[in-house]
């Protein structure tokens, strides 16, 4: 058996010189782990010969969703996985069309393989976490398309829009749509009138196997007047406010005091129907009767605040101050000392994110330049410092637009330098995007600039892969075949060997394209071999003919 398998393997190869396939070709018959792949992928972005190449593209009108290995198209009807053991993305399921009222309106990957899980969850294989315009949740297989499970979440009004991770691969949450504050005189007719004070619907699931843990609401009776917004993440719920200020309540306290009864997935009731079901969906488990205590209280710009994994920070702009994120610490509420990263007015792209690698570390990006920070203890004192780790400066020297080309339009006019000057700093600046890739313990960012002396507004796409604790460049690409134009929602991510890039246009259609590397000294070697055997033929058909 391990025979035959070497054997396709080896044709397989012959007729591509995909990476992924050559290091799972080693697999049949050593035990190599995939830590040890993944190395030798590392290393091979080193070297000169191979290249990122572009193997496959998609456009549609409607909205492409990606989430690292699958790419998802007509509303997720159509499943594609791009890093596929083959020289190019292949369709992983089509979905039968589905009704108006049956579309898919968001969902999330669980990405699991069975030998990575205990015993008891054997058979569990990675699946796709659907929620439906009529409140379904479907469970459905990535491998086949098949539904799995589907569970009724509630029933209108309420319309569950958005799906996210509680904890990835294990818990997840489902969220209905945002409730206005609405008088009588706003209340469709022939509808059933909501609770005008009900702000979110939440849902709480387990995903291995699939249970029911809570289903309860956020009200302004209970939580304010002001509140505007709520979300639940790492087991914490966010309640923000219209006053800029941000309360955080403890999830398992809520699940301990508001509960109001057990049942499970899939109950049966006395007259047959089953909890969860279209006939008995879920019901409201957890009734918040008063205002839970308050973990951590915050004002902040924009209602944006990020905690970090312990030693516990919070990240914010703190309110009415101009200065930029500063971070702070959960215990003292005292700020880090040299933790105010301060905003420049230039600043066009300007983001302050958590490193995803859970090292507590900060992330700042800015124009062409990126900094990690990270928190260390100081002798005598129980407050921490913020030290900058290492910088990525990704700007591109350019050279005087006045040396090279004239400052004149089209109809003779002669512009004025500061003008030009002006045109010329906005249109190099460097656009980021960045990821983290846990496989490669590596920093992979996308820039997006445009060419020095260009009037044509071409950019030009580069893919550059760092090293994740000390920033050195190991190897940068310059995506080939990618597109010129300006574009707007720009996503990519990064999977063993290939690179997928993720756009909307101008004219607001989404393009899908698939970077795969490839040793190009391979092929010329072959295509070199295939000319040479070509020409002994028509040699030797030549001296046939002579004779």
């Amino acid at each position: 058996m391990s025979f035959l398998a070497d054997n396709v393997c080896k044709k397989l190869q012959k007729r591509s010189n995909h990476i992924s396939l050559q290091l799972m070709s080693r697999e049949y018959d050593s035990k190599i782990n995939p830590r040890r792949d993944h190395k030798v992928i590392r290393t091979l972005f080193t070297e000169d010969s191979y290249k990122l190449k572009r193997c496959w593209s998609m456009k549609s009108p409607q909205r492409i969703t990606c989430d690292g290995r699958f790419a998802f198209f007509s509303n997720y009807q159509t499943c594609i996985d791009c890093s596929s053991n083959q020289s190019v993305p292949h369709t992983k399921y089509s979905l039968p069309t589905r009704s108006r009222h049956e579309k898919i309106e968001d969902a999330i990957i669980m990405d699991g393989t069975p030998e990575s899980f205990s015993l008891p969850f054997k058979g569990h294989k990675a699946v796709l976490l659907a929620i439906t315009k009529d409140n379904f949740l479907l469970r459905i297989d990535l491998g086949s398309g098949d539904v799995l499970e589907q569970v009724k979440l509630g029933r209108l009004p309420t319309k569950f829009q958005k799906i996210n991770w509680n904890a990835v691969d294990e818990t997840f949450v489902v969220n209905s749509k945002h409730n206005p504050p609405q008088s009588p005189s706003q209340f469709p007719r022939n509808s059933q009138r909501r609770d005008s004070s009900e702000l979110i619907q939440f849902v709480v699931m387990s995903c291995m196997p699939l249970k029911f843990i809570a289903k309860f609401s956020v009200t302004r009776e209970i939580f304010g007047k002001s509140v505007v917004e709520a979300c639940v993440s790492l087991d914490i719920l966010m309640v923000m406010h219209s006053t800029s200020h941000v309360r955080m309540y403890s999830m398992p306290a809520l699940l301990e005091e508001f509960r109001t009864h057990n049942h499970c997935l899939y109950d049966k009731f006395p007259d047959g129907s089953l909890y969860g079901s279209d006939i008995f969906p879920l019901t409201h488990n957890v009734v918040i009767t008063e205002c839970p205590p308050c973990i951590l209280e915050v004002r902040c710009r924009a209602r944006d605040v990020m905690v970090t994994m312990p030693p516990c920070h919070y990240v914010m702009w703190p309110w009415k101050q101009s200065k930029g994120y500063c971070c702070f610490s959960v215990q003292t509420g005292q700020m880090a000392k040299n933790g105010c990263l301060e905003a420049e007015d230039d600043s066009l792209e300007e983001k302050v994110a958590l490193h995803a690698d859970d090292s507590c570390r900060i992330i700042h990006m800015k124009n062409a330049e990126l900094r990690v920070f990270k928190l260390v203890s100081q002798p005598d004192s129980d407050n921490r410092k913020m030290v900058e780790d290492f910088t990525i400066d990704l700007s591109v020297p350019t050279e005087s637009q006045d040396e090279t080309w004239p400052n004149v339009s089209l109809s003779g006019r002669i512009l004025k330098k500061r003008v030009m000057q002006d045109c010329q700093s906005i249109a190099d600046r460097t656009v980021l995007s960045m990821m983290y890739s846990e496989d490669l313990d590596m920093i992979v960012l996308l820039s997006c600039f445009g060419e020095a002396g260009n009037f044509d507004d071409k950019q030009v796409t580069v893919v550059g892969f760092y090293n994740n604790w000390n920033g050195k460049l190991h190897r940068q690409f310059e995506l080939p075949d990618a597109p010129t134009e300006e574009v707007t929602e720009r996503f990519f991510t990064y999977e063993e060997d290939t690179v997928t890039h993720v756009f909307r246009t101008l004219q607001g259609k989404m393009e899908c394209h698939v970077y795969k590397l490839q040793c190009f000294v391979h092929q010329e070697e072959e295509s070199k071999s295939c000319g040479q055997k070509a020409t002994s033929r028509r040699s030797r058909s030549g001296s046939r003919n002579r004779r």
